[in-house]
């Protein structure tokens, strides 16, 4: 199951966001949002972001769930 920051990090990019966009929007550090995306495709078992986007809709780890995280 993928954390409250790993799903809203999966929504930011698939809003465009950049990782640098993405760390001011959590107001975390952009190394911690590279890691929490590197566990996202690892915990999917995805080569890429889009295929971690990919499987986390098929898996019904859907970004798009409406919790907030971050400030």
């Amino acid at each position: 199951m993928l954390s409250p920051i790993e799903k809203a990090s999966l929504l930011w990019i698939t809003q465009g966001k950049s990782v640098d966009d993405i760390g001011l929007l959590a107001g975390r550090p952009v190394a911690e949002i590279n890691f929490h995306l590197s566990n996202v495709c690892a915990s999917l078992g995805a080569v890429s972001l889009a295929d971690a986007i990919e499987k986390a809709k098929l898996s019904h780890e859907d970004p798009k769930d409406k919790r907030r995280v971050g400030p």
